[in-house]
């Protein structure tokens, strides 16, 4: 994942909305409809297609041209009109689930690893529609490009509920830090060639000391200061590791390699890291917002309210980072990652169960998988306005960014990444993408890829840990942690149903080794 998401998300990583950063305006759901800043109307008599985006803080003001752009495209590729819904991603989840509820007609939308809009929340509530009889019927292409493990991982009892992104699905942990900030704290080199927490913590004091008001490390609602699915210890980097959740987007499920599952805030090695951040943040080092920011973590290093942050990102990280921060970043690798359900099951795309024009949804699924221009389109803009491409690498008009340029989102957000355009700063220049692609094709797999857990009988239980998730996650993992608060938590975990949310787990690893 190119960041995320942090990156994703983040993340993958990854996901709030940002603010400072230009609004999208939101197209009427009447397909029939057109907004002023429409290049042109919508014909009537095509197939129109709803598709509702999270907005991440990106400048999309010239959606509606970009939709036209797109329009023009497939109307003739396959009698396909498009309308682009972007939507806050603090509200996206749960605005989606009440419209899909209601009836209302949403015929694409895109699943995050935010707990609302998580893949298994809109899977449990209803709001996915299988598609199988239409991947059959509408999209050959892309089922053949993608391959059944990835089909497979949005599978329950044989039926296909969405799509996992095509993209770098082996997803590693970074520190990503200012250049200019760590050239300021005179620790740059020390940085790039630290193998231990005791090194960072050096690089830690540094920016403190050396840098005025901005703070050493921070995280945001997109991505704690601790990274969501792999522990850290307290010694060297070779000692972390990372695991795959299956899909659990509560931060609960521990696996390893061997078909074990418990529940990771009961590792040492996890509650060792919440212990030295906590240790940081007593220090100074740490944002102390960090639990309670509304803002992604891009933003406030744009910003210099911190120096960098830890993230779940790929191959390519500091041209990612360096795009979304809007200033030279410099990253590196603490913990290695493989190809997992989790990252399959982060980010992706579907057809909601209220959808009008399912076939036609189908026709555009398989169109923005296997169409460089459409992907283009979806994620930079329109080329010469939006963006510019030189000697076959991206980047902004002179004077913009990626708050201000009209229309970009992430790569890694839907689609097929693999058809974007690499931005410049690119690892590899123009064959980027080429090496990115190598580089996952070649990373190692989880031994459960393709598992499905259904985890739809446990909703009463999933509330509860999720609202506990709520009251302490955030604040533990952000450098608040105390053995009093850890405490209270697990046990309020365990009364929540922890345990029976375990044990589902370890089930559905057993009947998938047997």
């Amino acid at each position: 994942m190119k960041n995320a998401i942090p990156y994703l998300l983040a993340l993958l990583l990854l996901l709030s909305a940002l603010a400072g950063c230009t609004s999208a305006p939101q197209s009427d759901n009447n397909p029939a409809s057109t907004d002023g800043n429409a290049s042109s109307p919508l014909d009537t008599d095509l197939d129109t297609v709803i598709f509702w985006i999270p907005d991440f803080g990106t400048d999309v003001t010239d959606v509606k041209d970009v939709e036209a752009a797109i329009n023009a495209i497939t109307t003739n590729a396959i009698g396909v009109q498009l309308v682009l819904h972007y939507i806050s991603v603090g509200d996206y989840g749960t605005q989606l689930s009440l419209a899909v509820v209601n009836g209302e007609q949403i015929d694409l939308a895109l699943y995050t690893p935010v707990d609302s809009s998580a893949w298994l929340n809109f899977y449990a509530n209803g709001v996915i529609l299988d598609i199988s009889d239409l991947l059959d019927a509408y999209c050959p292409a892309l089922k053949d490009l993608i391959g059944e493990d990835i089909l497979s991982v949005n599978s329950v009892d044989g039926a296909i509920y969405g799509l996992s992104n095509y993209r770098q699905l082996n997803s590693n942990t970074y520190l990503c830090y200012r250049t200019d900030v760590l050239e300021q704290a005179g620790v740059l080199d020390t940085f790039k060639s630290m193998t231990s927490w005791d090194t960072f913590e050096s690089v830690l004091l540094a920016i403190t000391e050396n840098c005025g008001n901005v703070y050493a490390i921070g995280g945001a609602g997109d991505q704690p200061v601790t990274s969501d699915k792999c522990v850290w210890g307290t010694g060297s980097f070779s000692d972390a590791h990372s695991w795959d959740a299956l899909g659990d987007t509560l931060n609960v499920i521990y696996t390893d390699q061997e078909g074990h599952v418990s529940n990771a805030f009961q590792q040492q090695d996890m509650i060792d890291t919440y212990k030295m951040v906590a240790d940081w943040y007593q220090k100074g080092y740490v944002y102390p917002d960090s639990a309670i920011s509304a803002d992604a973590s891009e933003v406030m290093i744009m910003q210099k309210v911190y120096a960098g942050s830890c993230v779940d990102s790929e191959y390519g990280v500091e041209a990612n980072k360096t795009q979304a921060c809007g200033t030279d970043m410099t990253c590196i690798e603490v913990v290695p990652g493989r190809i997992s359900t989790d990252e399959m099951r982060k980010l992706g795309m579907f057809i909601p169960s209220s959808s009008k024009e399912p076939e036609a949804a189908a026709k555009l699924l398989n169109l923005i998988y296997t169409n460089s221009e459409i992907m283009n389109l979806l994620v930079n803009g329109i080329e010469g306005t939006h963006y510019t491409v030189t000697d076959g690498l991206g980047s902004f008009p002179a004077g913009k960014d990626i708050s201000s340029c009209g229309y970009h989102t992430y790569d890694f957000l839907l689609g097929n990444q693999f058809l974007c355009v690499p931005w410049e700063g690119s690892q590899g220049g123009a064959d980027f993408r080429d090496a990115a692609y190598a580089d996952f094709l070649a990373a190692p797999k989880s031994v459960y890829c393709g598992l499905t857990v259904d985890t739809s009988g446990l909703n009463t239980v999933i509330a509860a840990l999720s609202s506990v998730k709520d009251e302490y996650y955030f604040q533990i993992a952000n450098g608040q942690y105390t053995d009093e608060i850890y405490a209270e938590f697990l046990a309020k975990q365990e009364a929540a149903g922890a345990a029976e949310y375990v044990s589902l787990y370890q089930a559905a690893v057993d009947a998938f080794l047997d």
